[in-house]
């Protein structure tokens, strides 16, 4: 799994309206709350590597993340988050993920079809924290936290 792709994955969280266990809690406005994550970041991934992503709307009720080379000239993969039946559902892939809480400057988003969950804070306006977590081959949890920063 990408560390960086789980970032892009999504950071929600400012004024989401979301109460837990009520299916169609979410509605196509709740996408905007993403808003704060619009534009270009960097980070430092797990693996000592430097990413770049890029966030934007391609429409007005997806949030789609991009990885970039660090000139933001050249897409690579990229992720989304949307409303799907009610619920806040980031895919990456063959991965899914579903959102499990989520209040203002934060989310995290547990498994639908994926190894692991993450979460993101937002920091201040241009600094996210993301954290990962997954289970090791023996059995034993594991975790990564990465800051993305704001490309000016």
């Amino acid at each position: 799994m990408r560390p960086v792709l789980l970032a892009a994955a999504a950071l929600l969280a400012v004024g989401c309206t979301y109460v837990p266990g009520k299916p169609g809690a979410y509605t196509d406005t709740d996408v905007f709350a993403l808003g704060f994550l619009k534009g270009r970041w960097t980070g430092v991934g797990p693996d000592g590597a430097t990413f770049c992503e890029q966030y934007d709307f391609p429409s007005a009720i997806v949030l789609r993340s991009q990885r970039f080379d660090c000139a933001f000239t050249t897409p690579g993969d990229s992720s989304t988050v949307r409303i799907e039946d009610g619920e806040i559902i980031s895919r990456w892939g063959e991965f899914a993920w579903s959102a499990t809480d989520v209040r203002p400057g934060f989310i995290q988003f547990s498994p639908v079809v994926a190894p692991g969950s993450f979460s993101w804070r937002k920091v201040d306006n241009d600094t996210v924290e993301v954290v990962q977590a997954w289970t090791d081959e023996a059995g034993r949890p594991q975790s990564s936290t990465m800051t993305l920063k704001r490309v000016r």
